[in-house]
């Protein structure tokens, strides 16, 4: 057993090292259509067996109507998902199931607020109107980096397509400000390979070459991507885990996103 550990994480090790060596290569001039594709293709198969998870599904299915995907990928509201019934009243928007029965209760809007209370404040900023301080305070709240970093282009996209009144020369200055805050975050070098997060630097170059147009990411962050695509289709949210559906479908979304960039722009939320 002690051997057969000393294999695994001597084999996490060499693949961590291809991978950050490949990060000073280009794009696009080493990457086939093909082998893209052919990941792309294996990562949604992995997403149509695994899921169980809801923020994936709700990611799907925005994938699914941005790129022109096979409707089974679709979200569907027929499937039986008694555990997130809960969820579903406030998330439900995304997929076109609006619970809204009546103004709910959402959470403060500050730069210290959860990420779930910033998403919530703008899927319905045509209901509740968004401070007007909002600019600002999504700033700060970006500056907390990570996953308070990739949402914040979700909460700017999700302003602009309900119509909600937002100070355009600030969210200018604020999307370019991300755009350089989430290439540093994909160029970030962990202290440990081996338990590096692995789904959050998806969903940085996700949200960077979709959400905010850029076709220029990192030097060989596609790369990477492909790189550490597990033989079962799917992706690790950390290199000491196994495959899971929220980062499967977060680099399927990069992948998506860097190959087929003039794909027609839809809301994130159903309409």
């Amino acid at each position: 057993m002690r051997h057969r550990v000393l294999l695994s994480l001597s084999a996490v090790l060499v693949v961590a090292a291809l991978v950050w060596s490949m990060r000073g290569t280009k794009n696009s001039a080493a990457i086939s259509d093909a082998r893209i594709d052919d990941a792309i293709e294996r990562g949604l198969a992995y997403l149509q067996r695994d899921r169980s998870d809801l923020s994936a599904l709700i990611v799907l299915d925005y994938l699914q109507r941005r790129y022109g995907l096979g409707a089974e990928l679709a979200f569907a509201r027929t499937e039986e998902r008694p555990n997130d019934a809960k969820k579903l009243r406030t998330w439900g928007r995304f997929v076109g199931d609006d619970r809204w029965a009546e103004p709910m209760a959402l959470g403060p809007f500050t730069s210290a607020s959860t990420i779930e209370d910033v998403i919530a404040h703008t899927l319905y900023c045509d209901r509740v109107a968004l401070p007007s301080s909002f600019v600002p305070i999504l700033r700060a709240f970006a500056a907390r980096g990570d996953y308070a970093l990739t949402h914040a282009p979700l909460a700017l996209k999700l302003a602009h397509d309900n119509g909600c009144p937002v100070d355009d020369v600030a969210a200018m200055a604020l999307e370019k400000l991300l755009r350089q805050q989430l290439r540093g975050l994909i160029l970030r070098r962990p202290q440990d390979r081996r338990f590096e997060a692995l789904d959050v630097r998806y969903e940085a170059l996700a949200v960077l070459v979709d959400l905010l147009a850029e076709r220029e990411p990192p030097q060989g962050a596609v790369t990477s991507v492909l790189v550490e695509q597990q033989p079962d289709g799917g992706w690790m949210p950390a290199a000491d885990q196994r495959s899971a559906a929220h980062p499967t479908v977060l680099a399927v979304w990069a992948l998506l996103a860097w190959r087929h960039p003039d794909a027609p722009v839809v809301h994130f939320a159903r309409e």
